[in-house]
């Protein structure tokens, strides 16, 4: 699907969406756990969600759909206390206030600028 179909969906069959993104965080949960094993320093999280106007979605949508998931990515790092950096292309400060609940500890200046 292409992003104006994604973005339809996000509205029409939230369900399917939120799906999708827990069959993602099966992967990269996993993914995280091993690195941690290995000793990673930081994690780098990248999820390009927002466009150069603000979020790709309102903010309550966003959070309800992208949270949990995301939040499923971060635990093994947050677990054994590595640090994590997180960057999104676009103007992100809406969903600032949840990225700093989340534990987020470094997040690009330049993405709260107008």
């Amino acid at each position: 699907i292409g992003m104006h179909d994604c973005m339809i969906m996000v509205m029409e069959d939230e369900n399917l969406i939120i799906e999708l993104l827990e069959r993602s965080a099966d992967y990269y949960e996993e993914l995280h756990k091993r690195a941690v094993k290995m000793g990673i320093d930081i994690l780098f999280l990248a999820d390009d969600f927002a466009f150069n106007s603000g979020l790709m979605m309102p903010p309550k949508a966003f959070e309800r759909i992208w949270r949990k998931p995301m939040e499923r990515i971060m635990r093994p790092a947050l677990e054994a206390g590595i640090p994590l950096k997180f960057h999104s292309d676009g103007r992100f400060d809406e969903a600032m206030e949840m990225l700093v609940d989340m534990l987020v500890i470094y997040i690009p200046m330049k993405t709260l600028l107008p």
